[in-house]
């Protein structure tokens, strides 16, 4: 299959809180408690969207929606120490894909996505905080080459499983094959996508 990335708009937030809530249901029914705190999303997606930090992964052919990730550059402060929150890093979030697709490795696509997007734009480092109790979810990571630092614990906070990995020099060329973000032969630029160029998968 061939995939296409770009920002999310205002309008696709529907598209957003599908795919978050499709990944919480099948969590559910595997008996996890990740993300129970899904029914308080909604300000924080639309301030994301908003600021064209949300991205959506699509099926280049059909544009069904397959995947969605959020990256910023400010992490929290109740995680990260000052000195890390002093070095420059993007940080991942809210990271899911539809569970109809299971099998196509969709989430280490998003997560090269992650690593390319960070070196296009000078970053070093990509990191993310994860829910404590998901220790499938933490082994998943490890295998992908992301390291475990800590565990923060904090009585009111859920997710504290702190992960980064570095940025190579392979990662600001390493895009999947598979993955479209930009007309042929154009490099990704630190602006956003432009939209229009990408329309004949954005349906009205």
């Amino acid at each position: 299959m061939n995939y296409t990335i770009w920002p999310a708009r205002d309008d696709d937030l529907g598209t957003v809180m599908r795919l978050l809530h499709e990944r919480v249901a099948w969590l559910r029914r595997r008996g996890s408690d990740q993300w129970s705190t899904h029914s308080r999303w909604l300000p924080e997606m639309e301030e994301a969207l908003a600021r064209r930090r949300t991205w959506l992964l699509r099926d280049a052919r059909t544009c069904v929606p397959l995947g969605t990730v959020t990256l910023g550059t400010k992490g929290d402060p109740e995680f990260w120490t000052p000195a890390e929150l002093g070095e420059p890093a993007v940080y991942l979030a809210k990271l899911a894909t539809t569970p109809a697709y299971a099998g196509l490795g969709l989430g280490k696509l998003l997560l090269d996505f992650s690593l390319y997007f960070a070196a296009t734009r000078g970053f070093s480092t990509v990191r993310m905080d994860v829910w404590r109790t998901s220790t499938d979810l933490h082994a998943y990571y490890r295998s992908h080459g992301w390291s475990q630092l800590r565990t923060v614990d904090l009585p009111h906070r859920h997710s504290g499983t702190l992960f980064e990995k570095e940025v190579t020099s392979r990662d600001e060329t390493g895009l999947p094959g598979e993955l479209d973000i930009s007309p042929p032969g154009r490099r990704m630029t630190p602006a956003p996508v432009i939209l229009s160029e990408l329309a004949r998968c954005h349906p009205r």
